[in-house]
Parts: C-alpha cells; structure tokens; sequence
C-alpha cells in the first residue's frame, strides 16, 4: 500500500470564479430550501387553523410556533457544535425536529395528491367537506411517516451480480459487501451497528468496502462507536473511505476513531487483495476548502493488468481537470461529472458509491435524479466499466424511508460472458 502524489492539473476555470459560482449557488439553494420550509409551515398552520375553533390567540400562538418550528432543525446542530458539555438536550432536539421534518413532508405530500383528487370528485357531484378531507390527511401522514421510520431501521440484504474482465480464477463467484452512509450520530448509533454485522456475517463476504458518511454531522464522537464497528468483519478485512459527512466534523477524529478498529482506512491509496486492486479515493475535505490543500487524487499507480474496484463516495468522476480539492468539492456539489472520464482511463473495472440514499424518501428519487442525470442508484455499464450506487444503511435529515430501503449490497463478482 502507498500513497501517491500528483501533479496539480490546470484548472477548467479560474480559481477565483469557481469560488463564487459555488457559493453563490449554494446560498442560493439554502435559502430555497429555508424559505419553502417556511412556506410549508404556513401552508400547514392553515391547514391546523381550519380545524380549530375561531380564537384569535390560540391563532396567533400557533402562527409563532409554526415560524419557530422549519429552524428547529439546523438550531440542533448549532446548539451540540457550540455547547462543550452537550448532554442530552441537542440530541432530543435533533431527533424531534428530523421527525417533524418528515411529518410536515409527508403531509405535503398528502395534501397535493388530496386537492386534486377532491376536485376531479367535484366533476362528478361529489363533495368533500374541507374538515373531513383535512382530517383524512393528517392521519394518512402520520401513518406514512410512522411506516417510513419503521422501514428505515431494518437494512435488507440485495444481491446483484457484476461482470468484470479478466477475473482471476480464484474470484470468479465470490462475494463483497457494500456499507455507505450509516451516519452514525445523534439518530443511528451501536443497536444499528450490531444488526449490520449480524447480517454482513451471514453473508460471509471476501471483505467489506464502507463508501463514506459512516459518521454524521458537525459533532459526533466517532470514538463512541468503535466496538460496534469491530463487530463488522470479512475474511480479507474491511476498508474505508471518507464522506462529505466526515469532512463536515472531522476527518482525522474519525481517522484516529478506526485507528482503534480493524478497519482499513484508505485515503488516496491503492491496495491488491487476492489479485483485486481497491482504489480508495478519499472525498475532498470540507475544511480545506478555503486552502488549496493536496491535489485530487488521480489515480496514479493503478494497474491495468489486474481488475480494480474504485471506492469513492459519489456516483461521479474523480476528475483530473479540478486542480485542487476546493474546485473538486464544488464540482461535485453543484455540477457533477458522470462521464467517469478519467476512472475508465485507468482502467476501473467498477466504481461502489453511494452519498445520495437513493433519494430516501419521496420526491427526493426524483431530484437526485435529476441532479446527478439518472446514477443516483443501481447498477450502470459502460462497456467494461460499472458502477454501482447504494442507497445506503442509514438516513439523514428525516429518519425515515418511503420509497427506497435501507440496503447492505451483497455483490457477487463474475467474469465477463465468453471467458
């Protein structure tokens, strides 16, 4: 194993404008994402109102806490990154505010499918009282984001199958484990990590491959999880690489965490087991963003002659072209590469991803689609190269999922057909 330097590229575009761009488009989202909760919020405090009684303070209380509540969220993270002896308070805060989150998405949800449906009824005489149709959507909400919380503790065990040229013999039929975004943290900690390893067990797979966010949050002792983490084992070891949700706390405490674990960590490595070359390619750390920090990793020493598997945690290229980590992290942000340019150059047989949970929860599928052009899950070919996107084991945001499970892939690797 070792480490590979290279050479920094030229820079697509200049540093300078790169910078705006990115943050430009990032407070711009922000501030998207802040003011719909709002927006929301308003729409459900009418919602609420229409049920209640006519009593204007009752009203006006409720206006208050309904501003108060879509800042509930990121007040959590400011009140356990601030406070030095945290205790309990900002991890309750978290968890209530992330359940409510969800909650106020699913009656969204409800209620733009509700208006309609009440409205083609009207076509045909039928009426629906506003009370009743309001009720009814409440409670299908409730039920939906009760099933969504349910459904995101139990990972299931998928099985795919993927065709890689020139196998060794000694491969052909043998099984991987895909872990990727557990966010261990305030919501998912040890009793997940527990069952995890139950069922990586009785899979009893080659070695397991965890592709970042294993750790969640500004603040989150990485150390609190280190004997859960050694129960996740495999006969050629376990290996690691970074997140975005790392480089948000801190890479190197999750670093010094895995130091006391059996696990593997490679940052910017290539390691051969068995004839496989893992590429580990660590994600651009957040904290170095105003740094010119080490250049992208480029993959410089991979072989050719022998099968590679590139661990990374987004479904994009590395790319040899962002100069440095800072345009890398915007890039992959705000405009991500799925061209894979640069992996099929150096002869990835297949890239194991997963960063964006499959969508999680409904409409997210269908946004993560969009921003990362149809590669936010399953399995994709491009001739000899594959990649796969894992939906995830944990959550993030609402701990809930509605539409995608939570998954441990199990990948069976074959040799391509005819050899």
């Amino acid at each position: 194993m070792s480490k590979h330097k290279t050479s920094v590229a030229p820079l697509d575009f200049p540093r300078g404008r790169g910078q705006t761009l990115g943050m430009s488009r990032g407070t711009v989202i922000l501030l998207a994402i802040m003011g719909s909760m709002v927006a929301v919020h308003i729409v459900l405090w009418v919602c609420v109102i229409m049920l209640m009684k006519r009593r204007l303070l009752a009203r006006s209380l409720l206006f208050v806490m309904f501003l108060f509540l879509p800042f509930t969220f990121p007040m959590a993270w400011i009140w356990r990154h601030q406070s030095n002896a945290p205790g309990p308070g900002p991890a309750v805060l978290h968890v209530c505010s992330s359940v409510w989150l969800g909650f106020v998405l699913n009656f969204c949800m409800c209620l733009a499918v509700a208006l309609p449906v009440a409205g083609v009824a009207r076509l045909f005489k039928r009426r629906f009282g506003a009370k009743p149709l309001l009720r009814t959507v409440f409670c299908v909400a409730f039920a939906v984001t009760l099933f969504g919380m349910i459904n995101a503790r139990f990972p299931r065990l998928r099985e795919i199958e993927v065709e890689i040229r020139d196998l060794p013999e000694n491969w052909h039929g043998k099984t991987i484990v895909q872990l990727t975004d557990v966010h261990l943290g305030m919501v998912q900690g040890n009793g997940l990590l527990r069952r995890v390893a139950k069922q990586v067990d009785e899979v009893g797979p080659e070695f397991v491959v965890i592709t970042g966010d294993l750790f969640d949050g500004l603040v989150v002792d990485c150390h609190a999880y280190v004997d859960g983490l050694n129960e996740i084992r495999a006969r050629k070891g376990v290996f690691y690489v970074s997140g975005n949700h790392e480089g948000y706390h801190s890479v190197e405490e999750a670093k010094a965490a895995l130091e006391r674990t059996h696990i593997r960590v490679l940052d910017d490595e290539i390691v051969e087991v068995d004839g496989l070359q893992l590429v580990g390619a660590s994600y651009p750390e957040y904290r170095l963003i105003r740094t010119t920090g080490k250049p992208p990793f480029t993959g410089a020493g991979c072989r050719k002659d022998i099968p590679a598997i590139l661990l990374y945690h987004t479904p994009t290229g590395l790319g040899s072209n962002y100069g440095d980590r800072y345009s890398q992290q915007m890039r992959t942000y705000f405009f991500p590469e799925t061209g894979f340019e640069l992996a099929r150059e150096m002869g990835i047989d297949l890239q194991l991803s997963g960063h964006t949970h499959g969508g999680q929860t409904f409409p997210f599928g269908i946004v993560a689609g969009f921003i990362f052009h149809g590669l936010h899950r399953g399995l994709h070919r491009f001739g000899d190269f594959s990649i796969y996107i894992s939906p995830g084991v944990g959550t993030w945001g609402p701990p809930m999922r509605i539409g995608q499970n939570p998954e441990i892939t199990v990948i069976r690797l074959l040799p391509t057909s005819g050899e």
